[in-house]
């Protein structure tokens, strides 16, 4: 496996690895943790390579000064799907072609149309598996073949603690 650095030695080194070429490496920390600012950092280690990296804004959030920042506005191509399959379509499309990196921002926010177009029901929760579990499918092997890599963006979630109440 071939890897490129995120340049930030304290990840390089408490991870053990850098960001491998050709694989799905998901980050998830819990909300306002740096999740964005990390994987653009990483961008710009691939930009320095001269390798263009797509950018899948599925919340609609994506920090413009950042790019600024690191200086990769040429280089990194910035698309906001309205639905989760508009958004795979285009990622799998997109492995082959002239993109080295492939941040989802985020997965939580990859909402399939049957979800999108009407509420939520316990019948429809098993739809965002069901869509992610075709994406991987899809999307694998197109990665290992192409060394492109997809950086996915995850919302860790609270664990759910019980509570039992004594009475005196």
């Amino acid at each position: 496996v071939n890897y490129i650095s995120s340049w930030l030695v304290s990840l390089d080194t408490l991870t053990g690895w850098w960001i491998p070429r050709g694989r799905v490496v998901e980050i998830f920390w819990p909300s306002w943790s740096w999740k964005t600012s990390l994987t653009m950092k990483i961008a710009e280690q691939y930009v320095k390579a001269w390798e263009r990296v797509l950018f899948m804004d599925t919340e609609w959030t994506y920090p413009k000064h950042l790019e600024k920042i690191y200086g990769i506005a040429e280089w990194i191509d910035v698309y906001a799907p309205s639905t989760g399959e508009e958004a795979i379509d285009f990622m799998v499309d997109a492995v082959g072609m002239w993109y080295w990196l492939i941040i989802l921002d985020s997965v939580e926010t990859t909402v399939p149309m049957a979800i999108h177009n009407s509420e939520v029901e316990a019948s429809n929760l098993g739809n965002m598996g069901k869509l992610m579990t075709k994406f991987m499918r899809l999307i694998v092997d197109k990665l290992r073949d192409t060394w492109c890599t997809l950086i996915c963006i995850n919302h860790e979630k609270a664990a759910i603690w019980s509570y039992s109440w004594e009475m005196y």
